[in-house]
Order: structure tokens, then C-alpha cells, then sequence
């Protein structure tokens, strides 16, 4: 039986056997040879499995002194090895429990594990015991059998080690090979991981492995250096082996897990279905490892992180703790824990371990992160931006950080700063629909809405089915006037996601944008208004209860010209649906209504997001006085006035344009050019559709314009009826008589809009003219 010094992931200390060797040495006047000196000289560190038959003696140290091995050896040989006897007995008892506990430990970050081999003397005296209890034949009188020195590589592999060398009398001393110092291999690879050196500890994985191509230490150390450089595939491959040899292998299942949240983020955030699958392995891949050891720190850690991507935030908080409490060095876990705590609003506990991660490592990215989050919830952004720099600045690859740095100078006003800040979002990760939609927003804050439509369609380039992207882009296209376009975003929306209630509520506003300019006034074409009708129908019955839905279904209907009832439907018990009722309202055109439910949702919202979202709204509505209310209202938040401030000069802009549409329509219609007069007074009432001149001025517009289809000619006729009706409704300080008068005129139209319909011939469309 040789013996073989290998597998130094399980450590034990000895350092008082060192010591009691030294005095004893010099009390009794023995020459201490070097090979002995530089075993005292460190910490007498070795492994357990070194010895093949621990497990079948069960009790070490009781055969090492049956054995009377240290009769064969030197005088300060034989007084190592009684010292070492006395210890093996409860060395052999703490294996059987915590055999595991250092190999977690070699990636945990914080502990650095380090071993020496045993002195060749030494070796070979326990490699002579080792021989005599496991040969049969062997008994107290033979006489010895010498072994051939022959001491292998740290970290090799003993599973085809069950043949020995014998040197007999008449051969040659068999001559000792170079032996690799693996050991020391090992605590460099280790340092490296701990310094984040992840391609120069997988050169020294490799050299360990060329040695010993079972060690599953290295083996893992190397997976988790391929993970952690997001080569994830390879990483998987490493830990994958290390189970086949080891299939309890903790650190072989951390890395799994570690390897799935990695691929997590590299998930879109619209893909739910393999997010969730993903999440799944990654915590069945920590259990396992909790399972073969429930002190592995990496588990706990990357459990926590599993908890926190699900949103159970207590549960995190928990995983994290314990992972700090196992290795108090551990700053990432302590970074963690702090996050988790200010995203539960514990912000002096979340501080204070925050603050300790970062105590622990100045380069902790995540501590100065999670500090930045604390004060943009405060509403502390200039705290926040100084915290987010920091975080950039440790660590300049990563996108998240990029965003709420540039989220944090957006709401400080530093537009420019904010929007190269989601521009290096964008470069770092393209396939992040996050950075476009920030950027986006940006623009659109400024009213600059071009640009955020040309930023959003290169995220479609990149992500081509990105539901967030395509609702993004619909809503501004509302505001360029596309209302085309955006309804087919909002139809592609809704395809893919039936339950959304901003695409159903979106397509609801696009269609009453469409009624507000076009033509064709308060009446929808047909081929547009079938597939929406179907699709917030297919919405509608999917989702019964989501009041939304079912108010964006009734303001289509109405668009339509039918009858419709919103009291059945319920009452309306959020800021969310209160809006959508509103908007509701102001499709059947109960333009009283519609302004009490909008300015009590802008009263009753405490959040200055929810504000800003109701003022977006309205104003993508072209209900250009509700969203001045609601920009005014965010006023009063602290830490809102520059975003206030931007979406009231948006709003005077667009009021601006409207007026400025109004008197170009007025002068088309005293000079008697009724069409065009018709065309600038709808760009008016888009503008601002509770502006009553407007109404009024089309209605006397589109009351002379008459053509030579007679189709055309009852078309206008009703819309001229239609309007004159939304000027009275727009004026209530009218005299009854004043009022009295125009009824009677809408009255007459719809006689007329009646006599045209199928009672004149119908003629091509080159003989359309209109009156001069």
C-alpha cells in the first residue's frame, strides 16, 4: 500500500502538534532534520482523505499506536508520529459531519484555503502502518515490508490507486519523481477568484487538472471561474463532470445555480414562461446543495438571489442572513441583504449592513447601489446620484447600474447626463428593452416624440417581439398623429398579451384620436373597428373583472355610434380604473363627467408617478386641460418640478399648435374655402377637444361643404349635426333660446343627411368638387 497525500479541500489545523515538537526537540537536545523544521515552521495542515483506510478502521490514531510504527523510525520521526496518534481519533470524528464545510469554503470570496504536504519522513512511517492493517498476511512478528516513497500530487484522484510498488532487498532504491506543488497551485487559483482575476484562475484550473483530471476542487473552481466570465455553457460542462464523480457535490450545484440566474439575466423580461423555468432550477440546484450541507455559504447567497427575482423579499432577507452570519466576510451577501431591506423600506437596518458590505470591500458595486435605491426612494437624487456614480465607477459593464444612475440625473433635471447614461445602457446590453424605453422617455418629457419613436423602433430591431416596446411606441405615435400605426402596436400588444389593460385602454384613445381629426368625425371604418371590437372583446371575456378592459370596450362601442351603459359595469375602486372611466366619458362625449373622475383620480394620488401617468394620458388624449392639472399636481412633490415644469411646456406647446390651427381655419372660413377650413378646424379640435369654437366653426364649415356623391354629402351633414350638438354640450352658459336655435338647425341636417342617403344617383369620384 502506497500513500498518497491528495484532496486538500477537507483541512484540519495542527499547529499545537508543530509546537509540542519544537520543545520537545529542543528539551531533549535531538537534531531536528529540514524536512521536519519546515513542517513545524507552518501550520501542520493535512487532509483526511490523504488516508485510503480511514474509513475501514473508523479510528486512526488507535492503529497508528497498535502498529508500533515509530519503532521503525528516527527519534524525532517517532515523536511526530505518537503526537500525531493522539490526535487522529477526533480528527476521524469531526470528518464524518463536516467533511464538506472547507470545500464549500474555497468559493466563498472570503477565505483563502491553504495546505502543506506531510514531510516525506512522515509519510512514509504512516504509509508502512497504512500497509500493515490493510494486508492480511501481515502480522506483529513478519518482518516489515518497506514501501517505495511515493507521494502524489494534492488534488489527484485515489479511485485507481490499488496497486503498490514493493522495493525488495536486492533491487535498487527506487528514485522519488518531482512532486507538482498542487497545493500551492490551488492557493493561487483561489486568490485569483477572490481578486476577480476569473481568466488567469482558469489558467491554473487547467494545470491543476492536466495533473490530477478527477480533482473535483479544481474542477469546480474552474467551473465557477468560466460562470462567473458568463462563458455559461463551459461552466455547466465543469460542474456537470464534478457530479459525476461527486453527485453531492455543493459547490458543483451552486454553480448550476449561479449558471441559471446568469442565464436569467440575459432573459428577456417579457419571456415569463422561461424566467420562471429558470428561477425553478436555479433553487432546486440550491437545495440540493443546502441538502448535502447546510453551512454551504454560496447556497444561502445565491437562494437569496433566486428569492429576490421572485419578489419574496422577506424570504431573501432571510437567505442573505444567513449567508452573512456563516461567513461575516462575505460583503456580497451582506450588499444583499442590505438591498433586499431598502426595497422592504428598512432603510437604517438596510443602511447600516449596506454601509458594513462596503466596509468589508470598497469595490462592492451592489453596497453603493443599494444605497443609491435608499435615497431615490427618499427622494434624496442628489444623494442618489452620487451613490449611482460610485457604482458605475466600480463597476462601468453594467447596465442596471447605467439606468438608475440615468433615472436619478433625469429626475434632477440633467437630461443630457440622464440620456447618456441609457445610451451606454443600450451599448452594454442591446437586447434590453429598459435602456430604449428610458431613453425614450427622456425625449418624450421634452416633447421631443420623433426621437423617441426613432430610439424605440431600434429596440425593435434588437427585440422584435418586445410587448413593452411596441405599447411604448403606440403611445407616441398617438402624439405624432400616427394614430395608424399605433393602432396595429396596440393590436399586436393585445395579441400577445389579451390581459393588458394599457394596450386595450390605448386603443380605445387611438380610435377617439381618429374620430377627433379625420374626416369621417365621430364614425370608425370598418376595417379597423372589426378587429379592435373582436380583440377588447376576446380581452373582455378573458378577463371579466378587470373594470379597464370593460370601460375601453364601452368607449369603443360608443365611438361607434351605439348605445352604451357604464353604470352596470361597477364602480370604479383604483387610480388606474378611475382614469379609464374617465376616458370612457369623454368617448361618449359627457365632457362634465369625464373632468370630475380625472381631477379626483389627479386629487387622490399620493404617488407623483401616478400623477405624471395621468398627465401623459390625458395629454396623449389631446385633454389638453386635465393634463395641465395633472402637471400642476406633480408640482407639489417634492423632487417633481423639473419633470412638472417639462410637461407644462409640452402642454402650452400643443395648446399653441391648436390655437394657431384655430386661426387659419377661421380665415379658410371667411374667405369661403370650406374644406380646407374643414381640415384645419379637426387639427384644432385634436389639438384641444374641448375648445368650443372649434366644434362650432366645423359644424358651419361642413354644414356648406357639399359634394356630388351624396354619400359624402350625408356624411357631412351629420358630422355638421354631431358637432353643433358637442358645442352646446361644450358651452353650458348658453341661453336656453341661443340653444333652442341650434337644435332646431340640427334638426334640419339630419333631414338632410336622410334625404341624401340613397336618393341621388351615385357619381365617380372625379366629379367631387366643393364650394368655393
Amino acid at each position: 500500500m502506497i500513500l498518497h497525500v491528495s484532496n486538500y479541500d477537507e483541512i484540519v489545523s495542527r499547529s499545537d502538534l508543530c509546537k509540542s515538537v519544537c520543545d520537545i526537540s529542543r528539551s531533549r537536545k535531538m537534531s531536528c532534520p529540514n524536512s521536519v523544521k519546515s513542517v513545524h515552521m507552518r501550520q501542520f495542515r493535512f487532509s483526511l482523505r490523504s488516508f485510503p483506510f480511514r474509513l475501514k478502521t473508523g479510528r486512526l490514531g488507535t492503529v497508528v499506536r497498535a502498529s508500533g510504527a515509530w519503532s521503525r523510525c528516527s527519534p524525532v520521526q517517532s515523536l511526530i508520529l505518537k503526537l500525531v496518534s493522539k490526535g487522529l481519533d477526533k480528527l476521524v470524528r469531526i470528518e464524518k459531519n463536516e467533511h464538506r464545510w472547507a470545500s464549500s469554503l474555497l468559493f466563498s470570496r472570503s477565505l483563502v484555503i491553504t495546505s502543506v504536504l506531510l514531510s516525506a519522513q512522515l509519510s512514509s512511517c504512516l504509509a508502512a502502518v497504512a500497509q500493515e492493517e490493510m494486508s492480511p498476511a501481515t502480522t506483529s512478528s513478519s518482518p516489515p515490508v518497506k514501501p517505495a516513497k511515493v507521494i502524489k500530487a494534492a488534488g489527484e484522484s485515489t479511485q485507481n490507486e490499488t496497486r503498490a510498488t514493493e522495493e525488495t532487498a536486492e533491487e535498487k532504491p527506487a528514485v522519488e519523481p518531482a512532486v507538482p506543488n498542487v497545493s500551492s497551485q490551488m492557493r493561487t487559483a483561489s486568490q485569483l477568484m477572490v481578486d476577480g482575476k476569473y481568466p488567469e484562475a482558469v489558467e491554473v484550473f487547467k494545470q491543476i487538472i492536466a495533473v490530477a483530471p478527477n480533482n473535483v476542487e479544481a474542477l469546480a473552481g474552474m467551473g465557477m471561474a468560466l460562470g462567473r466570465q458568463q462563458k455559461l455553457d463551459e461552466a455547466d460542462a465543469q460542474f456537470n463532470r464534478v457530479l459525476e464523480i461527486d453527485a453531492n457535490n455543493a459547490v458543483a450545484h451552486c454553480g448550476k445555480a449561479m449558471t441559471s440566474l446568469n442565464r436569467l439575466q440575459a432573459t428577456s423580461e417579457s419571456d415569463k414562461k422561461q424566467r420562471s423555468a429558470l428561477l425553478k432550477q436555479a433553487g432546486r440546484e440550491c437545495n440540493k446543495a443546502l441538502d448535502a450541507d447546510p453551512r454551504v455559504v454560496e447556497a444561502h447567497y445565491l437562494l437569496g438571489k433566486v428569492y429576490r427575482e421572485e419578489g419574496r423579499l422577506d424570504r431573501a432577507e432571510q437567505a442573505f442572513g444567513g449567508a452573512a452570519k456563516l461567513d461575516p466576510k462575505y460583503a456580497n451577501a451582506w450588499a444583499y441583504l442590505g438591498f433586499v431591506q431598502v426595497q422592504q423600506g428598512k432603510y437604517s437596518v438596510g443602511e447600516e449592513n449596506l454601509r458594513r458590505a462596503i466596509s468589508i470591500s470598497a469595490n462592492n458595486s451592489t453596497a453603493y447601489f443599494g444605497l443609491g435605491q435608499m435615497y431615490a426612494k427618499q427622494g434624496q437624487f442628489d444623494k442618489a446620484v452620487r451613490e449611482y456614480g460610485m457604482a458605475v465607477y466600480k463597476n462601468p459593464n453594467n447596465d442596471a447600474l447605467h439606468i438608475a444612475y440615468g433615472q436619478a440625473e433625469q429626475q434632477l433635471g440633467e437630461s443630457v447626463a440622464a440620456q447618456r447614461e441609457f445610451s451606454e445602457a443600450i451599448r452594454l446590453r442591446p437586447d434590453n428593452p429598459e435602456g430604449y424605453l428610458c431613453l425614450a422617455s427622456s425625449f418624450m418629457a421634452h416633447g421631443d416624440v420623433l426621437n423617441a419613436v426613432v430610439k424605440l423602433r431600434q429596440g425593435l430591431q434588437a427585440i422584435p417581439s418586445d410587448v413593452p416596446l411596441h405599447l411604448a411606441i403606440a403611445d407616441a405615435n398617438i402624439r405624432l398623429g400616427k394614430i395608424t400605426q399605433a393602432i396595429a402596436d396596440y393590436e399586436f400588444v393585445l395579441t400577445a398579451t389579451p390581459s393588458s389593460s394599457e394596450a386595450a385602454r390605448g386603443l380605445a384613445r387611438a380610435f377617439y384620436v381618429r374620430s377627433l381629426r379625420e374626416s369621417t368625425g365621430g364614425f370608425l371604418r370598418a376595417d379597423d373597428y372589426a378587429k379592435a371590437k373582436d380583440l377588447l372583446s376576446q380581452a373582455a371575456g378573458a378577463n371579466p373583472t378587470n373594470l379597464q378592459i370593460r370601460y375601453a370596450q364601452a368607449a369603443l362601442l360608443a365611438l361607434s355610434g351605439q348605445a352604451t351603459n357604464l353604470t352596470p359595469m361597477g364602480v370604479p375602486t383604483t387610480i388606474e380604473e378611475r382614469v379609464a372611466l374617465a376616458e370612457a366619458l369623454l368617448a361618449l362625449n359627457n365632457f362634465r363627467e369625464s373632468d370630475e373622475q380625472l381631477r379626483r383620480a389627479i386629487n387622490e394620488s399620493v404617488d407623483p408617478t401616478q400623477v405624471f401617468n395621468i398627465a401623459d394620458s390625458a395629454l396623449a388624449s389631446s385633454d389638453l386641460e386635465l393634463a395641465e392639472a395633472a402637471y400642476r399636481r406633480a408640482l407639489s412633490f417634492p423632487n417633481s418640478d423639473i419633470r412638472g415644469r417639462q410637461g407644462l411646456e409640452v402642454v402650452a406647446r400643443a395648446r399653441q399648435d391648436g390655437k394657431s390651427a384655430f386661426n387659419q381655419a377661421q380665415d379658410y372660413l371667411q374667405k369661403r374655402n370650406f374644406l380646407p377650413a374643414s381640415e384645419k378646424f379637426h387639427d384644432a379640435i385634436y389639438g384641444d377637444p374641448r375648445n368650443p369654437d372649434a366644434r362650432l366653426g366645423l359644424a358651419q364649415a361642413l354644414e356648406k361643404l357639399t359634394f356630388t356623391l351624396p354619400n359624402d354629402n350625408a356624411r357631412n351633414y351629420r358630422e355638421a349635426s354631431h358637432s353643433y350638438k358637442l358645442y352646446i354640450a361644450l358651452t353650458p352658459s348658453m341661453p336656453p333660446s341661443v340653444a333652442e336655435k341650434f337644435m332646431r338647425k340640427v334638426a334640419k341636417l339630419d333631414e338632410q343627411a336622410a334625404k341624401f342617403d340613397g336618393s341621388v344617383p351615385t357619381k365617380t369620384a372625379s366629379d367631387r368638387s366643393s364650394l368655393r
